[in-house]
């Protein structure tokens, strides 16, 4: 061979090789972009069924709440300073009972932690006089308001609040726990790209 024959055998073997090479970036590139792609819709999809699941268990608990919290209400009725009978230790004892029954049922199950606490600190009260007998206690009334605004809160019913320092609601708590998984999931994009 001579050398422009050389030449232009190189130089067509160059140019296959060059188109060859380009070919595999070009795939290369649409795999690489096809891929990026897909993850981002799998994490939405992700991220909606996160947020459908979470959806749909607020709208069970509040379901649940609302057949059971007022039960606990009406256990609390006797203690009302509009009564038709003052509360005596017997109805306080009465009243513990059936909180307590109230605290094993799906209310006391579905409840929040604060509104929880709020009704066994009435229940507890409600026990102590109960057993012990004598004059009402002082905190009872207070005790009894607490744990009233706190399952109302429970319910998204918002207003008579005011012995409450922390009125958020369901949907508050919701919207938080969201705004937490945007953040967690741009903390993962930024840790993502910090490997890169």
């Amino acid at each position: 061979m001579t050398d422009p024959e050389r030449e232009m055998c190189d130089e067509a073997m160059s140019s296959a090789v060059a188109t060859a090479v380009i070919s595999g970036l070009v795939a290369l590139a649409v795999a690489g972009l096809s891929a990026v792609l897909t993850w981002a819709q799998f994490q939405r999809e992700r991220n909606k069924w996160l947020i459908d699941v979470k959806v749909a268990w607020t709208l069970e608990l509040l379901r649940s709440r609302l057949a059971s919290y007022p039960t606990a209400h009406s256990v609390m009725a006797p203690l009302s300073s509009y009564a038709d009978e003052p509360a005596t230790a017997e109805t306080a004892r009465r009243v513990a009972r059936d909180l307590t029954t109230w605290l094993y049922s799906a209310g006391g199950l579905c409840a929040d932690a604060k509104a929880r606490s709020a009704v066994i600190a009435v229940r507890d009260c409600c026990h102590s006089w109960g057993r012990g007998g004598g004059a009402q206690p002082p905190e009872l009334f207070a005790l009894r308001d607490v744990a009233i605004n706190f399952l109302r809160l429970d319910l998204e019913l918002v207003g008579l609040t005011s012995a409450v320092d922390d009125q958020s609601t369901t949907l508050d708590k919701l919207g938080e726990e969201l705004r937490r998984l945007d953040i967690y999931k741009d903390r993962r994009g930024e840790q993502s790209t910090d490997r890169n």
